[in-house]
């Protein structure tokens, strides 16, 4: 655990380091002017990554506290097929541990083509060394590499809440499915209302404890991913083919960008989902009663406190993560790409033809004039 919080330590100070030097071009370089808008939006993009992995390592704590709550949870809902060695039907295989194993290979992945096409766009450029270039690219890589460990780290606990949710559903399916019409020793109403309160009491901290950083790349991401594919085709229509590095360079960013927002919002859809089928699965035992007892009165009470209890994704009590949301930005982000594609420029060039504009004013009046 030291070691990980030293190493996310190091990565936030590559991210601050990085976000000082685009200050710094912005001020200081004479030709910031040609690339305002991607200093701009790098600076903006190591900022929000130097926060969301600065408050994940000082959230370290609840974060521990979610995990154990959830470990002991899902210990609590054991079923015989798992004592004996088996496993449950349906039962999701992500679980707090797949951070450790599965997702590193696939970050790995991302990264390093990342870092390649990072490096041939700054060679492209022409603004740096070959060695400079190699240091800016694997600074960014590890900037970036950075931030996805965030988001990696909320997908893989609202993972781990879906499969106590999944095995909980399986208990109460075979609990409610015996011949008897009360449930099994050691499993009632109480016990599964209780654990279903924790876990709904769970995914409400772990989404305040994640609903800052997720905001601001949210709103990152929005701004970000409309520069890239921007900037894509603006310098796919310039010189595309002399600059096809640069132009994957910035739609595989963009892709990357809206894979993880996809992410986010599929993990929490999905436990959403899970949490539904426990009301569905007791709607549609309590028919299957034709007497009226005191479990099936608990029953009842309990339908009707998920309803009131929902597990949902809310950050700041304003913003659901969940499909509608996703589309929501997609369609936001195609509607800045259409309408700057319209204006016929990038901002870059805004600016320049806003600089020209206001140069050759003067000329002209002083023709007319004379």
């Amino acid at each position: 655990m030291v070691r990980r919080t030293v190493l996310l330590l190091a990565i936030i100070a590559v991210q601050s380091y990085l976000a000082f030097e685009e200050v710094r071009s912005i001020w200081f370089d004479d030709d910031y002017d040609h690339h305002y808008s991607a200093s701009m939006n790098s600076l903006s993009m190591n900022a929000i990554n130097a926060i969301s992995t600065l408050l994940t390592v000082v959230f370290g704590v609840r974060l521990r506290r979610i995990q154990h709550s959830l470990s002991r949870m899902e210990r609590s809902l054991q079923t015989k097929g798992d004592a004996d060695g088996g496993q449950c039907v349906d039962v999701v295989t992500s679980g707090f541990r797949s951070i450790e194993y599965r997702a590193p290979a696939w970050l790995a992945l991302a990264v390093v083509v990342f870092g390649y096409l990072k490096y041939g766009m700054l060679m492209k450029h022409g603004r740096k060394t070959a060695f400079r270039s190699a240091t800016v690219a694997l600074l960014s890589t590890i900037s970036i590499a950075g931030n996805y460990y965030v988001t990696l780290k909320f997908v893989d606990h609202v993972y781990f809440a879906k499969r106590v949710l999944n095995k909980l559903n399986v208990q109460i399916m075979d609990t409610l499915g015996s011949i008897s019409a009360s449930f099994l020793s050691g499993f009632s109403v109480s016990t599964a209302r209780l654990a279903y309160l924790e876990i709904c009491d769970v995914c409400t901290m772990l989404t305040k404890t994640f609903q800052t950083q997720l905001f601001i790349n949210i709103v990152g991401n929005v701004f970000g991913v409309t520069f890239m594919m921007l900037s894509a085709f603006n310098t796919l229509m310039s010189d595309g083919a002399n600059n096809i590095r640069i132009t994957l360079y910035f739609l595989y960013e963009s892709l990357i960008r809206t894979l993880q927002m996809y992410f986010i919002i599929d993990a929490c859809h999905t436990t959403v989902e899970q949490a539904n089928i426990i009301n569905i699965t007791f709607q549609k035992k309590i028919n299957e009663y034709n007497q009226v007892n005191l479990i099936k009165k608990k029953i009842q009470l309990f339908i009707l406190e998920m309803v009131d209890h929902k597990i949902e994704f809310v950050i700041y009590g304003f913003i659901c993560l969940d499909f509608e949301m996703f589309v929501s930005i997609i369609g936001t982000i195609a509607t800045y790409f259409l309408i700057l594609v319209q204006l016929g420029s990038s901002p870059d060039v805004l600016v320049n033809t806003s600089n020209i504009t206001t140069t050759t004013t003067p000329i002209v009046t002083n023709r007319i004039s004379k």
